[in-house]
Order: C-alpha cells, then sequence, then structure tokens
C-alpha cells in the first residue's frame, strides 16, 4: 500500500512540474557564431522545438567554440515570472539530471509594461528588480554575478519581438583560462540541459507593494466582496495553474562540423 501510495506522489509530483522526463533534441551546428540579442535573426536557418501543450519554444545549436540556447514564448506572466524572479539553467555532461553547472538570469521587459497587461504584475515594485546574471559550478564556485555582456565567457540577451519574449543565451564549450566559465566538453559529446521558470507560490513569496512593504504572497490577489469568493470554486484551479512553474530537462549532443 505504502509503495503504492509512494509511486502515486511522485506522479503527482510530474504533473505539477513541466518536464518531470527528460526530452530528446538535437543540437544544431552553426556554421556562423549567434549574435546573442535576444532576436531571430540568426536563427531563421537553425530548426528549434516547439512544445505545443505548453506554449514555449527552444533551440538548441553549437559551432566549435559555443552552445547557444534560445527560450520564446508569448505568455505575459512567465515574462513578469522571469523579470521577478528569474530563470534558471542547468548543464552536465553527462546527459543526466545533475545540477553540475548553474546559470540563473533575472531580466526582460520593464516591469510596467508588464504591469499594464495584468493587474496581477502590478504588485511587484519595478525599483527593486535590476537585471541580475550569476553563474556557479558545483564544490567549485559559488553562484556569482558576470556580465551578461560576454566578457566573463557565458552572455545572455532579451528582446521582446513580434509579441514573442525571447531570451537567447551562449556559453563557452570549454573552460575560460582565468574563471571556469565553461562547459568543459566538445563538439559530439553528450550533454544535459535543465530549465526552469515561472510559479509563485502564494503561501512564501514575498512581493513588494507601491508602497515598498513586503507581504505576503498569499495576498497577491484575490476578487470578489472583501477578497474572499475570488478564491473559490474555478478561480482557485485557475489560480494555481498562474503560479505553476515550469521545468524541462533535454538530452542532447553537441553537433560536429559537416565536415566530420
Amino acid at each position: 500500500m505504502w509503495k503504492t501510495l509512494a509511486v502515486l506522489l511522485v506522479a503527482m509530483g510530474c504533473l505539477i512540474v513541466s518536464g518531470c522526463n527528460t526530452q530528446k533534441m538535437t543540437c544544431h551546428w552553426t556554421s556562423l557564431p549567434i549574435q546573442v540579442d535576444g532576436h531571430m535573426d540568426d536563427w531563421a536557418d537553425i530548426p528549434v522545438s516547439f512544445f505545443a501543450e505548453k506554449g514555449y519554444t527552444i533551440g538548441l545549436a553549437n559551432d566549435d567554440e559555443r552552445l547557444y540556447l534560445l527560450l520564446r514564448f508569448r505568455d505575459s506572466k512567465w515574462a513578469a515570472s522571469i523579470r521577478a524572479k528569474g530563470l534558471t539553467l542547468w548543464f552536465n555532461t553527462n546527459g543526466d539530471k545533475d545540477e553540475d553547472i548553474t546559470i540563473h538570469y533575472r531580466g526582460g521587459p520593464p516591469m510596467e509594461e508588464l504591469s499594464a497587461q495584468s493587474k496581477w504584475m502590478s504588485t511587484f515594485h519595478s525599483d527593486s528588480l535590476a537585471e541580475t546574471f550569476t553563474y556557479a559550478v558545483k564544490d567549485m564556485i559559488i553562484e556569482k554575478p558576470i556580465s551578461p555582456d560576454g566578457s566573463s565567457g557565458p552572455a545572455v540577451a532579451f528582446a521582446l519581438d513580434q509579441g514573442f519574449f525571447n531570451y537567447e543565451f551562449s556559453i563557452p564549450l570549454a573552460e575560460g583560462e582565468v574563471r571556469h566559465y565553461g562547459l568543459v566538453t566538445q563538439t559530439g559529446k553528450t550533454l544535459g540541459v535543465g530549465a526552469k521558470w515561472g510559479g509563485f507560490d502564494r503561501r512564501g513569496v514575498e512581493r513588494i507593494d507601491g508602497s515598498g512593504r513586503k507581504g505576503d504572497g498569499s495576498k497577491m490577489t484575490r476578487g470578489g466582496r472583501g477578497g474572499g469568493k475570488g478564491m473559490r470554486g474555478g478561480d482557485r484551479s485557475g489560480m494555481q495553474q498562474e503560479h505553476q512553474p515550469v521545468e524541462i530537462w533535454v538530452r542532447t549532443m553537441l553537433s560536429k562540423p559537416p565536415s566530420d
């Protein structure tokens, strides 16, 4: 009985967090370096994968020096979450779900633009949400702020393009000469990639209201008279869906040059 219950709990966890199972994706070769600017120009001839059920697109490409990753979607709630809490990427060279290298980016469109689309987004105060980009290596480098322009190795850029929120990353394949800001791998090798974004835990997430005071995330959105009725019935499931995180794991192989 207990064994059956444990299996059911694991299954429920897979339903709550998208991407419980590892996806297989192709990492495409690019003969020219991709300019990390958040725009799709350099991806015009590179196939990307659209996950229709969840509504996001992921692109993977590499040359002999760098891995390029593109995340693209229309959901403004996800963009607000990344602007407030960030987007996390994990990498490992065994193709599994080992979080050997962690990159965290917090940024995107100004919160004023997002707040104009939804009152739910206006619960965050834009003055406290500066862009951040950090890099960490398991058992080697604690989370360390780096420049998003690629001067330390990894690079990131955001752009709002024709209604799509685009997040573009570039990570060196080789280890850096000064810092370990590289994947320490090469073309033809297997790579595990994880990504997580979105989700607000109404029980524990702090918010910053217009007065600058921090409060309990459970006060973020209430409907109906007195704020009580809006949390019942269909509204309850809507709130839960709105705050769900998305997590996906990908197993890929870095492409080799066509001549190989």
